[in-house]
């Protein structure tokens, strides 16, 4: 923790990731790429959600400035092999 927040309550998360647009479908497919599973995307409902739009300023302002220097897809593989060990690690006890 940094000594900035060290007496701040904190309420909900934080956007800690490249600012800008990304969409559903590119989220999906990078997810889909990583996991190396056969997945296809179902078309026949509705799109809702098309994207996602990232803000850092919040995270900037209360770390000293902190900015990203992992892209999306960097991010998705720690994600995935870090979830990918745990349930390995459960699955064997």
């Amino acid at each position: 923790m940094t000594p900035d927040l060290a007496d701040q309550a904190c309420v909900g998360a934080l956007n800690l990731a490249a600012e800008g647009r990304v969409s559903t479908r590119e989220l999906a497919r990078a997810v889909v790429d990583i996991s190396q599973r056969k997945s296809r995307f179902d078309t026949s409902h509705p799109t809702l959600i098309w994207g996602q739009a990232l803000d850092c300023s919040l995270a900037s302002g209360l770390l000293d400035g902190w900015r990203c220097v992992v892209g999306l897809r960097e991010s998705l593989q720690l994600c995935y092999r870090e979830v990918e060990a745990r349930l390995e690690a459960n699955a064997s006890r």
